[in-house]
Order: structure tokens, then sequence, then C-alpha cells
């Protein structure tokens, strides 16, 4: 039991990243490797220990919220705006200041990588589940942020989305 801490969820000595590197986390299910991506990610500050983003510790400078725009996570359970496609993929782009038309080509570019292209104009509720999860990865492509924190990112997907997912990963 960690100081502070009511339950030990997770004991990860040391990991680094390096620019450009793709690391995948396994673990049996219940092993925390859903905590530590949220701890990657700057949602859960840890008890003990420190998350560093470019040498520095966001949380001991009081600056999650600015770690957290720079490392967008895509979570297990899939969540989608009451919007369409297009409203979905372009939020986080508006939200930080793009105009409208930048927005919808970053939407565009991001949506064709996920093989989605020619859905922006369908509604959340018309999607299936791999479909939703393909345009939550969208989303995050749409960003252009320096990290990507993927939970299960291929989880629902059919063998050739997971397929082209993967390849758009590595690359």
């Amino acid at each position: 039991q960690a100081a502070g801490c009511r339950v030990e969820t997770l004991r990860a000595p040391a990991l680094q990243v390096e620019r450009g590197e793709v690391v995948a986390v396994l673990g049996a299910n219940g092993s925390g490797k859903s905590t530590l991506l949220e701890t990657l990610a700057f949602l859960c500050r840890p008890c003990e220990g420190r998350v560093l983003l470019d040498g520095r510790d966001p949380w001991a400078e009081d600056g999650a919220l600015q770690a957290r725009r720079r490392c967008p996570v895509l979570l297990q359970k899939t969540v989608l705006f009451s919007t369409d496609v297009l409203g979905n993929v372009t939020f986080g782009p508006r939200m930080r200041g793009e105009s409208r038309a930048r927005a919808e080509d970053r939407a565009r570019v991001a949506l064709d990588a996920v093989g989605l292209a020619g859905f922006e104009g369908r509604r959340h509720t018309e999607l299936s589940g791999g479909e939703a999860r393909r345009v939550a990865l969208a989303r995050l492509l749409a960003l252009e942020s320096d990290v990507l924190v993927l939970d299960e990112p291929t989880a629902g997907l059919d063998a050739e989305s997971a397929h082209r997912v993967s390849a758009l990963i590595r690359q």
C-alpha cells in the first residue's frame, strides 16, 4: 500500500519512451495496464513517483492540464459526442482554436487514415461499435499531438480494420 493511497493498483519502477517509439503494455486482466495508461496520459496523478514529459513533471509544476492536452488518450470504452462523425472529429481542433476549414481538413485526413472517408455526415448512433472506435481514434489523430496513448486500440475491430489501425500506429 502506497502512502496516501488506499490500494496499490500499479507498480512500475521505470519506463522510458523515446520520441517516435511505439510501446505495448501487456498483462493479465486487472494487472494495471489501463491505470498505467491513464497515468501516462495525465488523467490520474500517481500517489508516488513521477511521470515526466520532456524531462519535466507537469504535476509538480501545475501543468497537468497542458500535459493532458499533449497526450490524448483512447480509452477502452468508446465515447462519442451526440453529433455526426465530422463534428466528433473536428471537436478537438476547434477547441484548440483551429478554423472550421482547417479542422475539417484535418478531420478528413484522419477519417481517411482509419478507413472512414465518406462517413462525415453519419450520426454517432448510426455507427457500429468498430466504426465508433475508429471515429474516436480519428478524433485523436486530428489533434496532431506529440503523444498518443491508446488503450486496446483494435478492440472490437474486424480483422481488416485492426490491420489498418495497427499499420497506422506503426506509421
